[in-house]
């Protein structure tokens, strides 16, 4: 960790205005961002950034607490506060993958696959990939990883008549979407997607190694071709602390 989190003399002169808590979080912020302090790095005790900024335990508590809150900082029960990096912007009005955002952003993006069957298509199915009920469907359940940190449990339907021989162990390290487009010749077009805040079940804390039972978001996506056939349903749930969300409107 940077031995040196701040310049205490510049909290003390030029910046009375500010609240010395806020002084601390731009600090710290600063830090993180210039990869200063690095992802899983340990904060020193409250006591010691109490005595390193001159200020109070309880003015100490609040930057962390703010720190928290905005997703720079992890407490974890009995063991103190750790750096929580990387993170980035995903903006669900793009069509590039979350995949591709990943490594755009220098983060490594892998998934662990927990199931891959195939069914034939059941009334709730045939609504979600207007497909009949007796089309066989893909069905893919992993957890998905930004630099082995899990952010998604994620459960992919696709219709097998699009995607024959479709291997689902690529999807480790590879972009669904590029595996459709390159593979299997699907041309993705628009994708609609319905977001909901929901606490998870206590399985889903476990896959997504949750320590406290905090809200994620259950995103639904449907995905369209070129010619405006659904080729892909997944049911998405993503932990808010890895990832932030942005939509863009257009007229």
């Amino acid at each position: 960790m940077h031995e040196e989190i701040g310049n205490r003399d510049d909290m003390e002169n030029g910046k009375e205005a500010i609240p010395l808590y806020h002084q601390i979080v731009s600090d710290i912020k600063d830090q993180i961002n210039k990869n200063e302090m690095k992802n899983g790095d340990k904060l020193p005790t409250e006591k010691w950034l109490s005595e390193h900024y001159g200020v109070s335990r309880v003015t100490v508590r609040k930057a962390l607490e703010d720190l928290i809150e905005q997703g720079y900082l992890e407490k974890r029960p009995n063991r103190g506060c750790f750096v929580l990096q990387p993170k980035f912007e995903k903006d669900l009005s793009r069509m590039r993958s979350m995949h591709q955002e990943l490594l755009a952003s220098g983060i490594t993006p892998t998934s662990k696959i927990i199931s891959y069957q195939e069914v034939q298509a059941d009334s709730w199915l045939c609504r979600h990939l207007d497909c009949r009920e007796d089309e066989t469907v893909l069905v893919i359940k992993r957890i998905r990883y930004a630099d082995e940190r899990p952010f998604a449990e994620q459960t992919i339907y696709l219709p097998k008549s699009l995607f024959l021989d479709f291997n689902p162990w690529l999807l480790r390290d590879h972009s669904l979407h590029d595996i459709m487009q390159e593979q299997h010749g699907v041309e993705i077009r628009y994708s609609t997607q319905s977001v909901t805040a929901t606490v998870p079940a206590k399985e889903r804390m476990k896959e997504l190694e949750l320590i406290n039972e905090k809200p994620i978001l259950h995103i639904r996506s449907t995905v369209y071709t070129k010619d405006d056939k659904i080729c892909e349903y997944s049911d998405t749930y993503f932990v808010t602390d890895v990832v932030r969300y942005s939509f863009t409107w257009y007229k």
